[in-house]
């Protein structure tokens, strides 16, 4: 499906949606999950300190070294990962791969922050600093999930991992306790994923409007090249057209003279009646495609061409030398003569009349043209199918 611009009610332009929106959609959102992370690395640090700090007041401290260092390392192994797919998103890159081992990663994390809050679990009434510790885990995880959750797989996977452990030592805590622990995390979960919910259509919206606007641009931007080819270049052949080859005439010939072809197809209109203006239009393209091929021959810069109108063109040749000049002219009166071939049709005829001038320095380019073009009508005089010189054309 193609994309289109449309007005809405209000006047507006934007982007027509179709289905090759989702896959850029996405990424988006995992590009804003990644950047947010960058930047919650300090608020985790925060809560790792927390959480340090009030176990460390704890009579049973020393079960909180192994959980602590733990998170530590999945914290460190976490960012490594994001910070892989961060890079990818940026060069543009596919990034599915690089998901797996994220979501390893995260299920690591939440393990750990699991493990962390295993000793409050195990001895609940040990101490009132245990609030403390567990509040700050609970605080860590639901921040984190808050942030995974546009991208539900991770957020899964972080949750996964935390409720892996948080269940085990569910398995040793006190009975009277554990009914109450449970429920009272997942209370708490609940609140934090219902906030976190309610997030994700705001994610999902800022990234839409985000690919809409830079598919928008890229809209406008390939439509305002498009206007800007068409007003100086002929629709049909790519060559320039007549308002820009006619720039010409604000300007001299340089410090060099130059030489101005004029070109007329012969019995271009027996063409269109005995084959079709279809058949016209792409013996008109291969005329364009002769006089390109010239050109690219030459291997040299500074010269032109141009579809005045119907089957007329021009050039401008970048060549001092007369001799060289009406070489050129010959190669583009045997290239046209060559384009039935190329269009594999042995009736078709193709055959081109060609008046060469001079343009000598800070002459008017209208003169030039004028001679080019009395020369051309010689040519037709004389029979077609040649080349003729304005300063020898009598």
């Amino acid at each position: 499906m193609s994309n289109s611009l449309i007005i809405d009610d209000n006047g507006l332009c934007h982007s027509e949606r179709d289905s090759t929106w989702e896959p850029e959609i996405r990424r988006e959102i995992l590009q804003g999950i990644v950047d947010v992370e960058r930047r919650a690395v300090l608020a985790n640090l925060i809560c790792w300190l927390v959480v340090a700090l009030a176990a460390a007041t704890l009579p049973n401290a020393a079960l909180y070294i192994a959980p602590l260092a733990f998170r530590l390392l999945a914290m460190v192994g976490t960012r490594a990962t994001f910070s892989r797919v961060r890079r990818r998103l940026s060069a543009g890159l596919d990034y599915q791969r690089d998901l797996i081992p994220l979501m390893a990663a995260l299920f690591l994390g939440g393990v750990s922050w699991g493990a962390t809050i295993l000793p409050v679990v195990i001895e609940p009434f040990l101490n009132p600093g245990r609030l403390l510790v567990g509040g700050a885990t609970i605080a860590g995880v639901s921040i984190i999930v808050s942030l995974l959750l546009p991208v539900p797989r991770l957020a899964f996977a972080y949750t996964a991992g935390f409720f892996c452990s948080f269940g085990l030592g569910l398995l040793w805590a006190p009975s009277e306790f554990a009914l109450k622990a449970a429920l009272g995390n997942v209370g708490l979960f609940a609140i934090f994923l219902s906030y976190g919910y309610a997030t994700i259509a705001r994610h999902r919206k800022a990234a839409e409007l985000l690919v809409e606007n830079r598919r928008l641009s890229e809209e406008l931007a390939t439509a305002l090249a498009h206007s800007d080819f068409l007003a100086y270049r002929d629709s049909l052949t790519g060559l320039q057209n007549r308002r820009a080859f006619f720039k010409n005439d604000r300007e001299d010939g340089g410090e060099q003279q130059k030489f101005v072809l004029t070109i007329d197809l012969d019995h271009f209109k027996a063409v269109n009646d005995t084959f079709g203006h279809p058949m016209g239009d792409r013996v008109l393209i291969g005329v364009a495609d002769a006089i390109r091929s010239v050109i690219e021959k030459l291997g040299t810069e500074g010269h032109c061409a141009a579809r005045l109108g119907g089957e007329e063109f021009a050039m401008i040749l970048n060549v001092s030398e007369i001799e060289m000049a009406e070489l050129i002219a010959q190669m583009v009166r045997l290239e046209i003569a060559q384009v039935p071939r190329r269009l594999e049709e042995d009736d078709l005829v193709t055959t081109a009349s060609i008046g060469l001038s001079v343009w000598k320095p800070g002459e008017a380019f209208d003169d030039v043209l004028g001679r080019a073009d009395g020369a051309l009508y010689r040519a037709k005089s004389r029979g077609r199918d040649c080349v003729v010189h304005a300063r020898i054309a009598a």
